[in-house]
């Protein structure tokens, strides 16, 4: 999912702020991304991943013929790692790393420009921007200032999943169509009960296949107070089964500058995709939750993919590297599932499926795989 997702942009202005006269002062505003799985319409918490970071400027000035031309960059300053490219760990020492902003909002509403390239990475999901400075320029010939912030300690993916976290119910009529939804903070070992999270609102968007969508409420705002009760819309148009695309929810304590942005994607787990090639002598056994294999070190399984497959991600539960991995790059070409050291770990693999009966929309993931790894090296 990360290559999709982080070039997504995110939604138009989401805060309000009443217009002013004067030069164009700005105030930042993070957006924090996980993405999460969704089987069947229900969120699969253990597929949770980090997604991207990306940082916004907001003004109270509206946005004039001049405001909308202006090129500008954000920076972020000091010493930190974060994806670039093909490079997982781009390293800055003591140093900086700047990023285009584009605009954000239409020709009379308040001035919002977004970092165009997000942050992401494993190293950015572990902290590695949290408590930076952050600063940025425009090209001069706007009023727009120069500034700067400090952005915040961010909340980790994995942090957030030891507490409430935004869960999503949504209802079909009678041709799959989506209708509304309900949506609340439950803890992720137990989806079904609803939690209390006091000073919280909650912004609800739909990808319909063209462009994300806010939905407001029926008081007419964006953001809604979330006191533990699900909060519930109907959507003014249905979106049809094969234009759903996913759906997001963004969660913002009061007075904080930062959104953390749930994207829950439609998926499939599915093996179909894939070719699994033990090594000789061993077989994988086929179970209706999960399959399972035992390995000694050093053997490996080989993973193919079918025509249409594009490998994505990995996901694994391998809490101290009883397996290792090659390939499974994003160009598609196959990899390998090697036994590393005695343990066990459950192995998952995101890919992307175009062929003739794949659903094009939809993210698969394979069925987990309980490797057993016996011996030791």
């Amino acid at each position: 999912m990360k290559k999709v997702l982080c070039g997504i942009l995110l939604l138009a202005t989401l805060l309000s702020f009443a217009p002013a006269a004067g030069a164009a002062e700005f105030k930042l505003f993070s957006w924090y991304s996980s993405q999460v799985c969704l089987f069947d319409d229900k969120p699969d918490y253990d597929t949770a991943l980090f997604d991207c970071l990306v940082l916004e400027l907001d003004s109270k000035v509206v946005a004039n013929d001049l405001h909308m031309n202006a090129k500008g960059t954000i920076t972020v300053n000091g010493s930190f790692k974060y994806a670039e490219g093909e490079d997982p760990d781009k390293t800055v020492t003591n140093g900086s790393a700047s990023v285009a902003l584009e605009k954000d909002m239409e020709k009379g509403k308040p001035l919002s420009y977004l970092s165009q390239t997000p942050f992401w990475g494993n190293a950015v999901a572990g902290g590695s921007l949290n408590g930076k400075k952050v600063s940025w320029s425009f090209d001069g010939t706007t009023d727009l200032q120069d500034g700067e912030a400090t952005l915040p300690n961010f909340i980790s993916t994995k942090d957030q999943l030891t507490a409430a976290v935004p869960y999503i119910t949504l209802n079909r009529d009678s041709s799959k169509a989506i209708t509304g939804f309900a949506v609340s903070m439950v803890m992720s070992d137990d989806t079904t009960t609803p939690v209390a999270v006091e000073n919280v609102r909650l912004l609800v968007a739909f990808d319909s296949g063209t462009a994300w969508e806010t939905y407001e409420w029926s008081d007419g705002s964006n953001w809604k107070a979330y006191a533990g009760a699900p909060l519930t819309n109907t959507l003014s148009e249905p979106i049809a089964e094969q234009d759903f695309r996913g759906m997001e929810v963004c969660v913002r304590k009061d007075g904080d500058d930062v959104a953390y942005r749930w994207l829950f994607f439609p998926s499939i787990a599915s093996d179909e995709g894939l070719i699994l090639l033990p090594p000789d002598g061993k077989s994988i056994t086929t179970g209706s939750d999960k399959n399972t294999i035992t390995l000694s070190v050093g053997e490996k399984i080989a993973v193919k993919g079918k025509e249409g497959c594009t490998f994505d991600y990995i996901f694994s539960d391998d809490p101290s590297s009883v397996l290792r991995t090659e390939g499974f790059k994003h160009s598609g070409t196959d990899g390998s599932i090697i036994a590393n050291k005695a343990g066990t770990a459950t192995f998952r693999l995101g890919y992307y499926l175009n062929n003739a009966n794949a659903h094009l929309n939809w993210y698969y993931i394979s069925k987990p795989l309980e490797i057993t790894v016996m011996g030791s090296r």
